[in-house]
């Protein structure tokens, strides 16, 4: 069964999802516990504390009853860019 009574009907309920959930929700996105990011990037909790604490590294979400995530893609978007900057040197 169609929800929609016509095609311009489905078109328009697409943008107005589109403008609901703009760009990053229209993609996959990971979020990971403090342990994954640790271990990705080989560091320990107190590391990675003063690297939050120092803003370098990007912030954590919160989600609904208090949790915390990193979003994958901008940790390994922190780690390519600290090789980046090595290569430079």
């Amino acid at each position: 069964m169609n929800i929609y009574s016509s095609d311009l009907e489905k078109e328009n309920d697409n943008e107005k999802q589109e403008a609901m959930f703009p760009e990053p929700m229209q993609r996959d996105i990971k979020l990971v516990r403090r342990q994954v990011v640790e271990d990705a990037l080989g560091i320990s909790r107190s590391t990675l504390y003063r690297l939050l604490a120092e803003n370098t590294l990007p912030p954590p979400v919160t989600l609904p009853g208090g949790g915390i995530r990193w979003v994958w893609s901008e940790i390994m978007i922190w780690a390519q860019q600290r090789i980046d900057e090595r290569e430079k040197v």
